[in-house]
């Protein structure tokens, strides 16, 4: 199981505490929000490689019934006389 991050509202206390200048929260926070961009970008990069994969197996098997109705219809049936 994956640990929940601290709140933001703990990590100010954490640098408070330390008597750590502001100016290191306010760069902690930046760095949270753009590791927090790049995870949502991943995210919506994920989404949109399995609707592509998705679309792909719909068109594989499109092409599988095509030959398939190709291969019946190509090659006629012997007539009997």
């Amino acid at each position: 199981m994956t640990r929940r991050p601290p709140s933001s509202e703990a990590v100010a206390l954490c640098l408070a505490a330390a008597g750590l200048p502001t100016a290191v929260w306010a760069g902690a926070r930046h760095l949270y929000r753009s590791a927090l961009s790049l995870i949502e970008g991943q995210r919506a990069w994920r989404m949109e490689r399995e609707r592509i994969r998705n679309e792909l197996l719909v068109v594989r098997e499109a092409n599988r019934i095509v030959a398939a109705y190709a291969a019946r219809t190509t090659h006629p049936e012997p007539t009997t006389e």
